[in-house]
């Protein structure tokens, strides 16, 4: 006898390796992805536009281009310093 009590898999692998999901997941993992671009877009502009050098523990999360903006704000903040201290 077969189990039905076991769940559908989320992620299933077929075997030209292309993964199937149920419609009702990719809505929502299309709506998280498109949330968090709006999030990373925001906190961007943010650092970008008030020169932010401080890493919220949020920013981890955004990565990439916020990270390296809150990064390059950083060295720029460092070189004045740098030099008077030199």
């Amino acid at each position: 006898m077969e189990n039905t009590n076991i769940p559908a898999p989320i992620l299933q692998l077929r075997q030209d390796d292309v993964v199937a999901i149920p419609l009702e997941r990719y809505e929502e993992l299309i709506e998280f992805e498109t949330r968090l671009g709006m999030l990373r877009k925001m906190r961007f502009i943010e650092v970008v536009q008030n020169n932010s050098t401080y890493i919220q523990s949020g920013d981890f999360v955004l990565g990439g281009m916020v990270l390296e903006a809150l990064l390059s704000n950083q060295d720029k903040a460092k070189q004045p310093q740098e030099a008077a201290d030199g």
